[in-house]
């Protein structure tokens, strides 16, 4: 979020082609480190047992604020793709064009995380898939030797 921050207001005025850009860097890391802070300060104030509960719950203020921030990083995959490989040269007449920086930065931090996302789906799907064909390969001796029981009687 830091970066974030940083990048989006270094660069606010250099990228014309994709003006909400550094807008969308600016906001999202600075409702990144605010929802870091809510969770740090809701973990100093409580006891163990509390924390357990926390866990298996969340605030309504941690829920709205994860919602805002899923619905912020579509619109910013929009605004980012939709400018995909902008004019990088600021002397261009046109006046349209977007700093190098400031745009890969933004375009590789929500690549990444769709990547992430893809890696993870595809081990959860190789997990299920694993358990259910090892489960499979256990129960099926059990359901045989209940047929042949069934069969001598």
């Amino acid at each position: 979020p830091i970066c974030m921050i940083v990048m989006g207001s270094i660069y606010l005025y250099e990228c014309p082609q994709g003006e909400y850009i550094p807008i969308y860097l600016l906001v999202g890391g600075i409702f990144g480190i605010l929802k870091q802070l809510l969770h740090l300060s809701s973990r100093v104030r409580q006891t163990d047992i509390e924390r357990e509960e926390e866990q298996l719950r969340q605030s309504p203020m941690q829920t709205l604020l994860n919602c805002f921030m899923l619905g912020w990083f579509i619109i910013g995959s929009v605004w980012v793709y939709k400018e995909f490989e902008p004019n990088y040269d600021p002397n261009v007449i046109s006046g349209r064009y977007c700093n190098k920086n400031l745009y890969l930065f933004a375009f590789w931090l929500i690549t990444s995380v769709y990547i992430l996302l893809g890696i993870i789906s595809v081990c959860l799907c190789s997990l299920s898939i694993a358990s259910v064909v090892f489960n499979n390969d256990r129960c099926e001796p059990v359901y045989q030797r209940s047929n042949n029981n069934r069969t001598r009687r």
